[in-house]
């Protein structure tokens, strides 16, 4: 294939899902095409590496509507010359902001965009704005893209059959993981210090600390789980705009609760509630769980699905749209779940959420604690999801991403 001049445009490039997978996406495509990342501005900083070189508009949002559109229109002014300047043969967009910004500044270039979420269901949309956002401009705007990928059937049936988009505009295109680097990763030894976290059965969670991941759920879940088994741990892997909120919460629960970089590292042995924060190698911490959980209200892929069982541990999670069904139990189709589902590749429970009742809570505390008491059962869908997962290698999602661009 020849070699094309390619911009990749993003909001931000610090730390979450979107930019992991933006990152990989531009570091694959960069080896055989030009890549170029631009970024709105990097004041939060650059969390991941990137082989491409990256040019940041170092333009900010806007405090109220009318600085916000100002700064859209410099964005838009901005992308436009660069697209120009720079020859751009692709255009690639990441999350909402950054969609409508590359439709708009469409020249000769091909316009690609990457819907990365659930419109229905993802609850940073609603209000007014949302209302406008999912009825209006999301459909206007991205009807003007030539392609827009998807990142799971779910989400491609949103923009199909919700928003009328034409099916053949319309691709999944799944992540994909560095799986060797993965697996190394997670073989890694811990330190010292930590090792006393693994002795026993022990829970995680990995991912940013806020709104959306039901993480203050998965603590009244584990605060069910120690009426029955008083020795497991929960391990929280990650930080957020919610941290803080969320130490107290666990506090409120149980004060067997460590923070690490708060506490002497004495408390952390008699811990139940460990919350590890930003870790350069999570891996290794997740491979020495028994289980991972994940309860957010709405999935795209998520990355954390994917990684758990790359490093070899089964995942339970809830049955929210649309990622982690699609994972877990591809063969269970759109019903919803209503009581455990053992897929091929991990679990399915019920969703949680505010409104939760007790036995809602209790299931999800009997489904854990049967697999981690119950190794062979956790280890055979473990082995079958590591081998499902290698389709989803660098080499085979690039592929894909070739043909469209």
């Amino acid at each position: 294939m020849a070699e094309k001049k390619i911009l990749m445009i993003i909001p931000n490039l610090d730390f979450g899902g979107a930019q992991q997978s933006f990152r990989s996406l531009a570091n694959g495509l960069n080896e055989s095409h030009q890549v170029i990342v631009c970024v709105f501005n990097t004041f939060q900083g650059v969390s991941f590496s990137y082989d491409p070189e990256i040019i940041d508009l170092e333009i900010p949002g806007g405090n109220h509507w009318l600085s916000k559109m100002y700064r859209f229109y410099q964005r838009w002014r901005a992308v436009r010359r660069l697209k120009k300047q720079l020859g751009i043969q692709t255009s690639i967009s990441y999350l909402e902001g950054a969609n409508y910004l590359n439709v708009l500044s469409r020249t000769g270039d091909q316009v690609v965009i990457s819907v990365r979420g659930s419109q229905y269901h993802d609850e940073t949309i609603g209000g007014v704005l949302g209302w406008l956002r999912r009825n209006l401009l999301i459909p206007l705007l991205y009807r003007r893209a030539h392609k827009i990928i998807a990142l799971n059937r779910g989400i491609s049936r949103e923009l199909t059959q919700g928003m009328g988009f034409p099916q053949d505009k319309v691709l999944v295109i799944r992540n994909f993981y560095q799986i060797p680097y993965l697996e190394n990763s997670a073989a890694e030894a811990l330190e010292q210090e930590f090792t006393s976290i693994f002795q026993g059965t022990t829970a995680a969670y990995a991912g940013r600390l806020a709104n959306g991941k039901g993480i203050r759920r998965i603590i009244d879940v584990f605060e069910k789980l120690l009426v029955i088994r008083p020795e497991c741990k929960l391990v929280l892997l990650g930080d957020g705009p919610q941290e803080a909120q969320l130490k107290a919460y666990a506090r409120s629960v149980t004060d067997q609760v460590y923070a690490h970089g708060e506490q002497h590292l004495e408390e952390l042995k008699s811990a139940k509630i460990i919350f590890l924060g930003y870790q350069e190698n999570p891996y290794k911490f997740i491979s020495k769980a028994d289980i991972m959980l994940i309860a957010s209200s709405s999935e795209g892929g998520p990355n954390i699905l994917f990684e758990s069982i790359i490093c070899g541990t089964l995942v339970v999670s809830a049955d929210c749209p649309y990622g982690p069904k699609e994972v877990l139990a591809p063969q269970w189709g759109d019903q919803i779940v209503s009581k455990p589902l053992v897929g091929d590749n991990g679990i399915l429970l019920p969703m949680l959420d505010e409104n939760s009742k007790l036995e809602d809570l209790q299931l999800w505390a009997q489904v854990i604690l049967e697999y981690m008491t119950n190794p062979k059962a956790r280890l055979a869908i473990e082995k079958r999801a590591k081998i499902w997962v290698r389709k989803y290698s660098q080499e085979s999602i690039l592929q894909k991403w070739q043909r469209v661009i």
